[in-house]
């Protein structure tokens, strides 16, 4: 989450800088745009087809959990 909080990244990028293969990356970023909290543009990557682009719907998420 924190990687894509302040510049939009690719899932090629994701799978290098968190060093996980690709699968465990695209169910990531599924079940965070299911919850709301990224969402991904598929964009032209000249020469190599389509890239998807992952980016943080905001600048700064807070996570509040009530117990009890």
């Amino acid at each position: 989450m924190s990687e894509v909080m302040h510049e939009p990244k690719t899932i090629n990028e994701l799978t290098s800088r968190l060093r996980r293969n690709r699968s465990a990356i695209t169910k990531d970023v599924g079940l965070l745009e299911k919850l709301g909290l990224i969402v991904s543009i598929r964009q032209s990557n000249p020469g190599h087809g389509i890239q998807k682009l992952v980016q943080s719907v905001a600048p700064k998420i807070e996570m509040v959990a009530t117990l009890g």
